[in-house]
């Protein structure tokens, strides 16, 4: 995921915060509880990968099919057909941010009707996909066409070429928009935090944050935990560790990432416990993705 630096005064704006929506997650199951994840991004490292090939691919096949064309090819027109793949590709990225965001809301649902109403706005936008899908493998079947019908040959190299033009079709739709949208949310962060910590800047204190403490009632015994800067403790402490019922705070400084959320929940002892927290900490989660850094976000209030 994004590497935060590691300044808890710092946090990203409610606009780059969002960004989180759009990157690729790990679903992971507490009790009988499915988060779908939140502040963190999965398979970075392969997405980075399975893209610099995408790069690779896409120049070695415009060249490819520009040299056998002999010149009826425009190099423009090969260009225009690999921008096309990387436009249709993000366009069918699009409508993700929507499902995410319903998923995790249909986490926190009061009810069945409420659940249900989440359930349809995952499926919102949700015909685009096959529409770009088609396009990215019109695109492909273009190039395999245009080169076998300038080749005519047959041959090893032949059918390398043309495998790799549905290769990287396959490819586009399976990493582009994701890590197109991690690199972005990258960019965002590091530019925000060089303004953060400039101090000559008059908009470095936009990103500067305080404590969020919220009231969590709990149902099921808990216990204190704490993790990097957030702490998950009883109202009215005392010096025992035994899990305890009633009210606890919980108080956060900068984002709870998903990390840290199961490494407070898996503290707990029992398997209800660790469901209700669950919950209660997304619920948490969703009030940090949804202000800025100095705001109040519903349920929370940030403190000095």
């Amino acid at each position: 995921m994004p590497r935060l630096p590691q300044d808890f005064n710092f946090e990203p704006s409610l606009d780059t915060k969002k960004f989180y929506f759009w990157t690729r997650k790990s679903q992971r199951k507490i009790g009988g509880v499915v988060l779908p994840g939140l502040f963190s991004t999965s398979g970075v490292v392969a997405d980075a990968f399975l893209f610099s090939l995408i790069l690779g691919a896409e120049f070695l096949g415009l060249m490819n099919l520009y040299s056998v064309s002999d010149g009826k090819i425009k190099i423009l027109s090969v260009v225009a057909l690999v921008i096309a793949d990387f436009l249709f590709a993000f366009f069918l990225h699009l409508p993700w941010h929507i499902r995410l965001e319903a998923m995790n809301r249909e986490v926190l649902a009061i009810d069945e009707r409420e659940q249900a109403l989440y359930r349809m706005e995952q499926k919102k936008f949700a015909w685009l996909a096959p529409i770009f899908k088609i396009f990215i493998w019109l695109i492909a079947l273009f190039k395999v066409a245009s080169f076998w019908a300038f080749r005519g040959i047959f041959d090893g190299p032949t059918v390398a070429i043309l495998l790799s033009y549905c290769v990287v079709a396959l490819l586009h739709i399976y990493c582009t928009g994701f890590f197109l949208s991690e690199l972005w949310l990258n960019w965002q962060i590091r530019r925000e935090f060089r303004i953060y910590i400039d101090s000559r800047n008059p908009e470095r204190n936009k990103y500067r944050t305080g404590i969020r403490a919220r009231l969590i009632e709990c149902k099921n015994p808990m216990k204190r935990s704490a993790v990097a800067q957030h702490v998950f403790d009883e109202e009215q402490p005392n010096s025992s560790d035994t899990p305890s019922i009633g009210v606890f705070v919980l108080k956060t400084k900068g984002i709870l990432t998903d990390g840290q959320l199961y490494d407070i929940v898996r503290n707990q002892d029992t398997r209800e416990a660790r469901m209700e927290l669950a919950v209660k900490l997304l619920e948490h989660q969703m009030d940090i993705m949804l202000s800025d850094p100095q705001g109040i976000a519903t349920g929370t209030q940030n403190v000095e």
